[in-house]
């Protein structure tokens, strides 16, 4: 058996995005609420003749229905 480590390449691929205040991404709220914009990433991890998917993301129908721009599908 070879000892030798093959590289992998990792890739974040953002898709979309959201304009929104922080107490908008949390249950329990913060007195300290203000601007938090927030981005999505599909994660995906290339190497030794495979591709890994970590986070497949969310389609653009949802998108809409939660309130995100999409930026690619």
């Amino acid at each position: 058996m070879s000892s030798k480590i093959e590289p992998y390449e990792v890739f974040a691929i953002r898709y979309a995005e959201r304009d929104a205040m922080h107490n908008d991404h949390i249950l329990n709220k913060d007195p300290h609420d203000g601007p938090s914009p927030m981005d999505y990433f599909v994660w995906a991890i290339k190497g030794n003749g495979r591709t890994i998917i970590v986070d497949i993301g969310f389609e653009a129908k949802e998108a809409a229905a939660r309130g995100r721009t999409m930026l690619r599908s």
